[in-house]
């Protein structure tokens, strides 16, 4: 198990890296602005589950063609903007795949209008796939520290082996009773039945989780760490 969650671990950091260099490299690249003239646009749609998609392609005075994705989902803005035959200054990023519109000013026979899309602040995006990063990797943190405590847990005191005494009874707490050992000292243990009295005496059967002392640190819950078998009384 922690394996496999320290494995889905470096994935996700890989994921969040790869996710946070591709969408924004963009923005580091410079603008670029050429005289361009609109040649083409087209729609593509969308099946049942998507939108529409719009795109529009430019010519350049070198003779070269380049389609930008023009509109969001549902959204044309600037793609309805824009017609056939309009020139203009084209401004752009180019990408790897595709190169990113940004502004399309028409000159002036054509209307001096000029056309910006929408621009999200991808800052906000940034910090939303950072901050759930941060909150899986966390939690993951957290289990595996969870199951390496709980692999290190002591064995419950039930698997612990039968231990034998001399004692005597010198204390009652309700169904907890102080046992003073041969040694001088002290341990309580619970007994559900209620079958002995103070000042008996005889020989003690129990178990007792190892390391009491430091597991269980209130020193009145320690007999939770000791399970009371018998008492054989002394005649």
């Amino acid at each position: 198990m922690i394996i496999t969650l320290t494995i889905g671990t470096v994935f996700m950091i890989a994921w969040v890296t790869m996710i946070l260099n591709i969408p924004f490299y963009m923005e580091n690249i410079p603008e670029q602005t050429e005289q361009a003239e609109v040649v083409d646009k087209r729609i593509e749609e969308g099946d049942v589950d998507s939108y529409d998609h719009y795109y529009i392609t430019f010519k350049f005075l070198d003779g070269s063609e380049w389609e930008f994705a023009a509109g969001r989902p549902k959204n044309p803005e600037y793609y309805n903007a824009i017609d056939i035959g309009d020139i203009g200054e084209l401004t752009y990023k180019e990408g790897r795949n595709r190169g990113r519109f940004e502004s399309f000013e028409k000159n002036l026979d054509f209307g001096r209008m000029k056309i910006e899309p929408y621009k999200r602040d991808d800052r906000l995006e940034r910090v939303g796939i950072i901050s759930l990063f941060v909150a899986f990797l966390l939690c993951s943190l957290s289990l595996i520290f969870i199951l390496i405590a709980a692999s290190k847990q002591i064995a419950p005191v039930e698997n612990r082996l039968e231990q034998t005494a001399q004692v005597k009874v010198i204390g009652k707490r309700r169904a907890v009773f102080a046992f003073e050992f041969p040694d001088g000292s002290v341990k309580e243990l619970h007994d559900p039945n209620i079958t002995i009295q103070i000042n008996d005496t005889g020989m003690l059967t129990y178990k007792e989780r190892e390391n009491i002392e430091k597991n269980i640190k209130k020193e009145t819950a320690r007999w939770r760490g000791r399970q009371f078998i018998h008492l054989e009384k002394d005649e």
